[in-house]
C-alpha cells in the first residue's frame, strides 16, 4: 500500500512555503516537493514543448544547520524528476535568483531558506519562469502534491551538476551596475568613509567581503558576524526587531562610522542606522531610493511607460507620509499586501520603476532586472550618498509626523485572531472620516492625524502593528483603539 504523504499544512504561506524540518515536513514532503515543482513547470507549457526542453532549476540554501541535508534531498528528488539541477551550495537567496536572469535557459530557482526566521525553521523560496510561486500559485502547487501527483513521469532521470554563480554575480555588478565606478570616484571617500556591516551569521558574509574587495571601494568597512553560522550564535537573524541591531549601534558609536548596515539571514533585506545610532525606517529608504530615481528620470526616461506617469509599488506597512510624497511627485502607486514574492510579483504586473516593503526588501527595476537584494541596495546608497556628498541621515525626509516601528505581538489562537480582525474590519468601515483599505489586513487612516494598520503576519503566527500620527497624543489614541478592539489590551 502506498503510504499516504503528511505534512503541516501551515507550512504554505502566502510567500514561500516555512516550517521546522522533521517536525512540519520530512524527506518524503521534499521528493513530493521536487516532483510536484516539475509537474507544475510542465503545466505552464504546451504540450509540444514539453519533450523538446528540459528544466534546468539552480538550487541553493543558506547556512541553517538542516538546509544541506534538505538541499540535497530535493536535488536528488528532482532529478529523479528528470529535471536538470545546477547546484549552487550556499549563497544568499538574491545570488540563487541571480542565475535565472543571468542564464536564459535557467526556468526555475530554488533557494532553502527560512529567512530571518529562528535556527529551527526552514523552507524554500521559490521561481518559476522568473515568477514567483506565491499566493494563488503557492495553493496550486499544494494541491498538486495533496493529489499525489508526485510520481514518476518523465521519460528520462535528470541530473546534478555542482554550479559557482558568485564569480558571475560579482563580475556582473562589477562591469554593469550603476556603481561599477565607485570605486574611482573621489566623492566615495569624501562622503562615506567608515562604515560598519551586520552579517548576523547569514549568508552574506562572504559574497559581501568579495564585493566591496572586487569594487575597490575608498571605504574602512568593520565587518560583524561574517562568518556564516546556521545557530545565529550572536544575535538572531532577523533585523527588524531592533534589539538584534543593538551591537550594530555600538559598534557605529565606537568606531565613528558614518553609518551602518544590517543584512538578514539569507541577504534580500537591508537595514541602515545612522550615525546618531538612529534607525532608519524601510519606508525612509524607499524615500532615498525613489528620490534619486525621479533625478534620474529627468536625465533619462527609465520607466517602462516613456510619457506615463512612474509607478511605485509598496506594501500595506508604510506611512502615510510616504504616501503623500509619492502623491505629491505625481507618481501612480499601488498599495500592495506585505511580503517580498507578493511586492515583486505586483512591480512584475505593473511594470513598475520600484517596489518596496518596511521589512527592507527593495525592488529596483530600472537596470537588468528586478533586483531584490541587501548588497545591491547597500551599495546604490553609497552610490546616492557619493552622488548628492551627504549621508543616509541628511538624506532621509524631514518628517512632521511621529511613526512607530513595525510591533509584533504573539498570537495564540489563530481562529480567534481572525474573528477580531473582522470585528476591527467592521468598525472603521463606515466611519466617513477614515480611509480604509483591507487589501492586506486593516490599514485605516485619517488624513493629516493619525493612521493604523494590523495584520496577520505571512512567516509567523503573530500579529503585526504600525502607527502614525501627527502628535504624541494622535499616535496613542489610534494604538489604543485597535488593541481595545483586538482584545489585545
Amino acid at each position: 500500500m502506498k503510504k499516504q504523504l503528511t505534512f503541516n499544512e501551515k507550512i504554505f504561506r502566502k510567500n514561500d512555503i516555512r516550517g521546522i524540518y522533521k517536525k512540519d515536513f520530512d524527506p518524503d514532503f521534499i521528493k513530493a516537493l521536487a516532483f510536484s515543482f516539475v509537474r507544475l513547470y510542465l503545466h505552464t507549457k504546451r504540450k509540444k514543448e514539453q519533450s523538446k526542453k528540459k528544466l534546468i532549476v539552480a538550487l541553493g540554501h543558506d547556512c541553517r544547520l538542516s538546509s544541506p541535508e534538505i538541499a540535497r534531498h530535493l536535488a536528488d528528488s528532482l532529478a529523479l524528476a528528470g529535471a536538470e539541477v545546477r547546484f549552487l551550495g550556499m549563497l544568499p537567496s538574491p545570488v540563487c535568483f541571480f542565475t535565472s536572469h543571468f542564464f536564459d535557459d535557467v526556468q526555475g530557482c530554488i533557494m532553502v531558506t527560512a529567512s530571518h526566521n529562528p535556527p529551527a525553521f526552514n523552507g524554500f523560496k521559490m521561481l518559476l519562469k522568473r515568477e514567483n510561486i506565491c499566493d494563488k500559485k503557492i495553493l496550486q502547487l499544494k494541491n498538486i502534491m495533496k493529489k499525489n501527483s508526485h510520481k514518476t513521469f518523465l521519460a528520462q532521470k535528470g541530473k546534478v551538476i555542482p554550479f559557482d554563480i558568485k564569480h558571475h554575480y560579482i563580475s556582473f555588478f562589477q562591469q554593469n551596475s550603476p556603481f561599477s565606478a565607485l570605486g574611482s570616484n573621489k566623492q566615495t571617500s569624501s562622503f562615506i568613509k567608515n562604515i560598519a556591516i551586520d552579517c548576523g551569521n547569514g549568508v552574506s558574509g562572504p559574497i559581501a567581503k568579495k564585493m566591496f574587495k572586487a569594487l575597490k571601494l575608498p571605504i574602512k568597512v568593520n565587518w560583524m558576524y561574517t562568518k556564516p553560522d546556521g545557530r545565529f550564535p550572536n544575535h538572531p537573524p532577523d533585523p527588524g526587531v531592533e534589539k538584534n541591531l543593538k551591537e550594530l549601534q555600538k559598534k557605529i558609536k565606537e568606531k565613528k562610522c558614518d553609518f551602518g548596515a544590517a543584512f538578514d539571514g539569507d541577504g534580500d533585506r537591508l537595514f541602515i542606522i545612522g550615525k546618531s545610532g538612529r534607525i532608519l525606517h524601510g519606508d525612509e529608504l524607499m524615500f532615498i531610493f525613489i528620490s534619486d530615481l525621479l533625478k534620474e528620470q529627468i536625465k533619462k526616461p527609465l520607466s517602462s511607460l516613456p510619457g506615463k506617469k512612474v509607478s511605485i509599488v509598496a506594501d500595506v506597512k508604510c506611512s502615510d507620509w510616504f504616501f503623500d510624497f509619492l502623491k505629491q511627485k505625481n507618481i501612480k502607486r499601488t498599495i500592495w499586501k506585505s511580503g517580498h514574492s507578493l511586492i515583486r510579483q505586483k512591480t512584475l504586473e505593473k511594470k513598475a520603476l520600484f517596489g518596496g516593503e518596511l521589512s527592507g526588501h527593495f525592488f529596483f527595476c530600472d537596470n537588468f532586472f528586478p533586483i531584490d537584494d541587501g548588497l545591491y541596495a547597500l551599495l546604490r546608497l553609497i552610490n546616492i550618498c557619493a552622488k548628492y556628498g551627504k549621508t543616509p541621515e541628511e538624506l532621509a525626509p524631514k518628517r512632521n509626523s511621529l511613526e512607530t516601528n513595525e510591533i509584533r505581538i504573539a498570537i495564540a489562537e489563530m481562529v480567534t485572531a481572525k474573528k477580531h480582525l473582522e470585528r476591527l474590519k467592521n468598525h472603521y468601515r463606515n466611519k466617513k472620516s477614515a480611509s480604509c483599505s483591507f487589501t492586506d489586513g486593516v490599514r485605516v487612516s485619517f488624513p493629516g492625524k493619525a493612521w493604523g494598520l494590523a495584520r496577520l503576519s505571512n512567516t509567523q503566527s503573530e500579529w503585526t502593528f504600525r502607527f502614525g500620527g501627527k502628535t504624541k497624543k494622535d499616535l496613542k489614541t489610534i494604538q489604543n483603539d485597535f488593541y481595545q478592539l483586538l482584545n489585545i489590551l
